[in-house]
């Protein structure tokens, strides 16, 4: 869809857009600055989901050709099969937990890499992958750290992908300190019986020490 995102006639495309893309239809806008402006939201709204690789703007005429040329490139590809991602995590980092990905299966190699397979993604439609895992951060340095050590992918159709490279805040310098046991108090009741004497001894425990990272 070229556009500036601007209606003038008819009615709302808005719910047009969302049945098509209900349907299975991916749609894709580009749209030219000008003089009058664009309204960079409403093509994010038209467009399919993720905005950054179906959305894209630009100033220029010029450069609309080689848009346009983008554009039918990745409609024709025929999307990813046997995808195997391998991500190795910082060693001041383990993972604690595995979660099951959305798509394809994944497994612990070891405390500090895991394996991701995809049989196909993307071939008859747009369509997205998660995979999400805990970590424990068991380094004795503080600082910003970066949880990745390295990732890499692959794929029959030599498809690239991009990562995002996340970080982390460490703080070791945080120490806690178990509170006191409180003393032990002793009570005497007297009762009509001579010599009767009762002890209450209450001695409380504190809580099991955890330790956060």
């Amino acid at each position: 869809m070229f556009t500036d995102g601007k209606t003038t006639a008819g009615p709302p495309p808005s719910p047009v857009a969302a049945e098509a893309r209900a349907l299975g239809i991916v749609i894709y806008c580009i749209g030219l600055t000008g003089a009058d402006g664009i309204d960079i939201s409403v093509l994010n709204d038209w467009a399919t989901d993720p905005d950054t690789s179906h959305v894209a703007v630009t100033p220029d005429d010029a450069d609309l050709e080689q848009l346009f040329a983008d554009l039918a490139k990745n409609i024709s590809k025929p999307g990813a099969t046997n995808i195997v991602i391998d991500e190795v995590i910082h060693p001041d980092f383990a993972i604690t937990n595995l979660v099951p990905p959305s798509k394809g299966t994944a497994m612990m190699v070891n405390a500090n890499t895991l394996q991701w397979k995809i049989p196909e993604l993307g071939v008859s439609g747009n369509e997205g992958a998660l995979l999400e895992f805990y970590i424990r951060h068991i380094g004795t340095a503080s600082g910003a750290k970066e949880i990745n050590e390295s990732i890499s992918y692959k794929d029959t159709e030599n498809n690239a992908a991009t990562f995002p490279s996340p970080s982390v805040t460490v703080d070791c310098g945080i120490v806690i300190q178990p509170e006191n046991c409180p003393c032990a108090k002793e009570v005497k009741i007297d009762k009509s019986l001579p010599f009767l004497r009762h002890t209450l001894i209450s001695i409380s425990r504190p809580s099991p020490l955890r330790y956060f990272r």
